[in-house]
């Protein structure tokens, strides 16, 4: 189903989420509890699978995620939308843990949480325990949690592969979870993840992940949504897990993100984000501080008989650093552009085809400072490309007043014999030389003949 725009933030969302007892006869009470609210940093959605028993697990995820949900609205002024989380799952851990009475008591009710925050800033994920999140973007699925299990330590110390790790005895083993002990330790996502329309973000308990491998996920979420909805998407992966033998409860949320916050941080400097009316003349870039030079003049009189195309603007994946110290100007804006293969889920970068005309060197702005600006936001085309130090040459269908300046002084125009006509006269020299002396050779030699043998 459609959600409205989340308080305090402009990221629009479709949501939906999907929860099953499974098909073990033994667990039919269902534990896990799931949920979604509109918070003041963003979406917010949350998914917890309880332990200890039908009732006791069941009232331990019913405890977790209210208290998210009330700590996450009592937060103080100026937190950070990853501080928040992580203050609220701590307080969920102490509650939860209250639930099982004195410090002395060993079969206490427990918990797992897997929690995101989309907001304008990017997508916050904490979690404690084996829910699981991912993302879904550009035809590729990434995992955006590790769980915190005794399999999961056998797969990073390279004991197990993840399709060994599917139907392990151990497998319900977990080193961390909510109630467990006083005071529990979040993990937490270190940046917000940039997000882009049309990902899709994912969580579930272990029923799901215990009996399905993240390429499976994948290929049941792209065929459901070709045929219906995000609901559809949910209940078509409960119905995956239950026909591969649905043994624990079932709990599938899904995000789709359908309308970002316009982001000027997250373009090039000097790329509008629109193609410039040729009939007005264009703003001068922020960074523009020296004088205009008579070559600047002539190519903003004539811009629109160079041909040259209108720059296109390259998204960038920037850390929340640099997007926040990042110069922005009233024409600065960006297209989102679905990715990484990210370390964290991004796209490769695309190679500019016209990012902006290259600005002529001058004794006042050297070439190679202007190309550093560019140099720590997307990669830069090879020294020998567009970007390589103009020569002395005359751009195509121009006058002498439209050349590009020179590294060098010209020569002197007194003197416009190349070396190469000046080789020429001495080649010439030579060889009327020796035809000189061919013929005073061939002369003795007749002279020399006719005093042996004529005389």
């Amino acid at each position: 189903m459609s959600q409205p725009q989340a308080l305090g933030t402009r990221v629009r969302i479709e949501f939906a989420q999907a929860s099953d007892p499974g098909r073990d006869p033994n667990k039919q009470v269902n534990e896990d509890s799931c949920g979604y609210a509109e918070t003041r940093f963003g979406h917010l959605v949350v998914l917890c699978d309880g332990m200890g028993g039908h009732y006791g697990g069941r009232e331990a995820s019913r405890t977790a995620i209210a208290t998210i949900f009330e700590v996450i609205d009592q937060a103080p002024p100026g937190a950070t939308a990853a501080n928040a989380l992580k203050a609220a799952i701590e307080e969920a851990g102490r509650r939860v843990y209250q639930l099982g009475g004195p410090p002395e008591n060993r079969g206490r009710p427990g918990s797992t949480v897997v929690a995101m925050l989309v907001g304008d800033r990017g997508l916050d994920v904490a979690h404690v325990g084996d829910s699981r999140a991912y993302c879904i973007r550009a035809g590729q699925i990434y995992p955006l949690t590790r769980d915190h299990s005794m399999v999961q330590g056998m797969i990073d110390a390279g004991m197990l592969t993840e399709a060994e790790a599917i139907g392990h005895p151990d497998a319900n083993k977990i080193t961390r979870a909510l109630g467990m002990r006083p005071e529990v330790e979040v993990e937490v996502r270190p940046e917000p993840m940039e997000m882009f329309p049309g990902d899709i973000l994912l969580q579930s308990s272990d029923g799901l992940t215990d009996l399905v491998l993240g390429v499976d996920i994948l290929g049941a979420v792209r065929q459901a949504l070709a045929s219906g909805a995000l609901p559809h998407a949910c209940n078509q992966l409960v119905n995956l897990a239950n026909d591969r033998g649905g043994h624990d409860n079932i709990t599938v949320q899904m995000v789709r993100i359908a309308e970002l916050a316009p982001r000027a941080s997250h373009t090039i400097p000097q790329a509008p984000a629109n193609a410039p009316d040729p009939a007005s003349p264009r703003p001068a870039p922020p960074q523009e501080t020296r004088p205009m030079t008579a070559v600047d003049t002539a190519k903003a009189a004539t811009g629109t008989k160079l041909g040259l195309p209108p720059p296109v603007p390259v998204p960038t994946l920037l850390s929340p650093a640099a997007s926040s110290a990042a110069p922005t100007a009233p024409d600065q804006s960006g297209l989102p552009m679905p990715p990484p293969s990210p370390s964290s889920p991004g796209f490769a970068p695309v190679q500019p085809t016209a990012v902006d005309r290259p600005v002529a060197p001058s004794p006042t702005m050297p070439e190679q400072p202007r190309l550093a600006t560019f140099a720590a936001q997307l990669p830069l085309p090879p020294p020998s490309g567009r970007y390589a130090p103009p020569q002395a040459t005359q751009v195509s269908g121009q006058g002498p007043s439209k050349t590009h300046p020179p590294e060098v002084p010209s020569p002197v125009p007194s003197a416009p014999i190349s070396v190469a006509t000046r080789g020429r006269p001495s080649q010439a020299g030579i060889v009327y030389v020796i035809i000189g002396m061919s013929a005073v050779i061939a002369v003795l030699l007749l002279l020399l003949i006719w005093a042996l043998f004529l005389r």
